[in-house]
């Protein structure tokens, strides 16, 4: 072989050598456990393994890259699940905040001052409390009426002569209204302590909003 032959031959072989240079620099093997639980390494992961999680590994020994198993259906329904409740989560708080900036927005619009709440308060209690003693003062009427029955068919029994069948549907029927308006004055007290909760909920959300330039 002359001179030319033999550089031409080396310069092919530096051609060569540099087009595969890359391809070794960027080879790597892949690296998983198998069902025994010992570790192997190969240029290609056995199908029976390619759902589990491997690595990537240069000639160099160096991790290039990380590849995470496959979620089973049971992971994906749980992940499923979770985003739709943290979802449903987010719609309720977002729905909370804008029922109360709605509120927020008829408070200061209803009242100019603190005063104004409190007054509004006040009446709201009076008028409840008016309600009440009126009901509480049929009552008393309800159970004056009551026992003047009651009174008129022991008498009678007493006597040994029957209670008229009117007079004892008219004490049934007293005893029917006066547990009615027991009823409702249960009711009306319920009613003013929720009211008195929530005109110091305002009350104070009312400052809250004030205090902060709203």
């Amino acid at each position: 072989m002359n001179v030319l032959d033999r550089r031409a031959s080396s310069l092919l072989a530096l051609v060569a050598a540099l087009a595969l240079a890359p391809l070794e620099a960027g080879a790597a093997i892949k690296c998983w456990t198998n069902k025994d639980g010992v570790r192997e390494c190969g240029n290609a992961i056995p199908p029976e393994y390619a759902q589990q999680g491997h690595v990537e590994k240069s000639t160099r020994g160096l991790t290039v890259r990380e590849t995470a198993r496959a979620k089973t259906n049971e992971e994906l329904s749980r992940e499923r699940e979770e985003r739709e409740r943290e979802e449903r989560e987010q719609a309720e708080r977002d729905r909370l905040a804008q029922e109360q900036a709605q509120r927020d927005r008829v408070l200061l619009h209803t009242y100019t001052t603190e005063d104004d709440l409190v007054l509004a308060r006040d009446g709201h209690l009076a008028a409840l409390d008016s309600r009440m003693k009126h009901t509480r003062q049929v009552n008393l009427k309800l159970n004056e009426s009551l026992d003047e029955l009651r009174g008129e068919a022991a008498a009678l029994e007493r006597a040994g002569k029957p209670v008229p069948d009117k007079m004892r549907d008219d004490i049934a029927n007293l005893r029917k209204q006066i547990s009615a308006n027991d009823d409702s004055l249960g009711l009306r007290e319920q009613e003013r302590t929720e009211l008195i909760t929530r005109f110091d909920r305002d009350l104070a959300r009312y400052r809250e909003l004030r205090k902060s330039g709203r």
